[in-house]
């Protein structure tokens, strides 16, 4: 087994924005409120790992992951060139009162460079909103949101996947993003922009796939190689 060194380890200064916010809040129903208090961070931790995956806070020190590390909003994640699976937890799984919450998970596979960019809680007068920012700039991940109030970019090379859902959300959100931007829903519904002089968004829902280099939305079929993968059971509602 061996780790492969991206020779550019360096937080890309270009940062695509996504769709504005009135747009997004309109697809998705989500009623948000000015934020009473500012933003708590909380951590990633590695709940699984299959072969060898390493992060990085200053792109030249670089640390093995083992299961049960935990990462907070900087680091750079790497998994292996091959046989590798790294399951990551952002946030906590259980509340203050000692009950489970279904928190929102990420499988990095084989080959891929990911960056935590923010992990946090932002407390509203009306309860709170999970705010999570990642950076797919190689191979791809698995991305399950929890349902409840969220905020939630991912970045990759050409463009950004964005999912903004309420307190009402009723479904999970179940997701394969690749770094060229070919993204797949299995579960609930993601907003994807390319990084275009004027970008369109696009609304993807359950069983369905987005191709970067046609523009095309299609039905994802029963045998589609994306359900073949080593995929993330769903979270519950």
């Amino acid at each position: 087994m061996r780790l492969t060194i991206t020779p550019d380890c360096s937080v890309r200064s270009v940062r695509f924005p996504l769709i504005a916010g009135v747009l997004l809040f309109g697809l998705f129903s989500a009623s948000v409120l000015v934020a009473a208090e500012g933003s708590v961070a909380v951590a990633a931790t590695v709940i699984g790992l299959e072969g060898l995956a390493r992060q990085t806070t200053d792109g030249r020190t670089w640390e093995l992951l083992e299961k049960g590390d935990k990462l907070r909003a900087g680091a750079l994640v790497q998994t292996g060139a091959t046989n590798t699976v790294l399951d990551l937890q952002l946030g906590e799984a259980q509340g203050a009162d000692g009950s489970p919450l279904n928190s929102d998970r990420v499988r990095l596979f084989e080959n891929s460079l990911l960056g935590l960019k923010k992990l946090s809680v932002r407390h509203l007068d009306t309860g709170s909103r999970r705010e999570i920012e990642l950076d797919l700039r190689s191979g791809q991940m698995q991305g399950i949101a929890a349902v409840g109030a969220l905020d939630y970019e991912a970045e990759f090379p050409t463009g950004v996947l964005g999912i903004r859902t309420g307190t009402a959300q009723a479904q999970p959100t179940s997701f394969i993003l690749r770094a060229s931007g070919a993204v797949t829903v299995f579960s609930g519904r993601v907003v994807v922009s390319l990084a275009d002089a004027q970008p369109v968004p696009r609304v993807l829902k359950a069983d369905q796939r987005f191709d970067p280099a046609t523009r095309e939305t299609t039905s994802l079929s029963a045998d589609a190689p994306e359900r073949k993968l080593p995929l993330l059971p769903a979270a519950k509602p």
